[in-house]
């Protein structure tokens, strides 16, 4: 994640498969915490498994590339929920995973507004808190 010249939020994602493909990718933001709610049975609620969600699911493979982060791109068809807009209080988790099985590789990011608004220019926020965009680059590299 950074955040450009003009001030919009960017996702860089960045692939491991060869063919620079990846699964997902999915923007997921959920609403502030409440108080845990059990369930009909006394179990609670884990709130990344909820349906409240806002944000974008792009299901399938697709190319990787940098996007808008509210605006995925029109190929992936991706389905929508909510304003696509940062709202204050959520908690954002962008998630990608290997193109044939997302057991071999995921990753997420985990963000809110105050986190991208605190960024520095030229800085990337990763799941290991800001670093330089050539830093990033060589860490995904890295990772593969």
């Amino acid at each position: 994640m950074y955040v450009d010249e003009r001030g919009s939020a960017q996702a860089l994602i960045r692939p491991c498969d060869d063919e620079g493909r990846v699964r997902g990718p999915w923007l997921r933001g959920l609403p502030p915490e409440t108080p845990e709610q059990a369930t009909a049975d006394g179990e609670t609620r884990d709130r990344e498994q909820e349906e409240n969600w806002v944000g974008w699911r792009a299901r399938g493979v697709h190319t990787a590339a940098d996007v808008p982060l509210f605006s995925p791109l029109e190929g992936w068809k991706a389905e929508t929920r909510g304003p696509q807009i940062l709202r204050p209080g959520y908690d954002y988790l962008l998630t990608i995973g290997d193109p044939g099985d997302s057991y071999v590789y995921n990753g997420t990011v985990t963000f809110d507004a105050r986190e991208l608004a605190r960024l520095s220019p030229g800085k990337v926020l990763t799941g290991d808190g800001p670093m330089s965009r050539d830093a990033f680059e060589q860490r995904a590299q890295d990772e593969c």
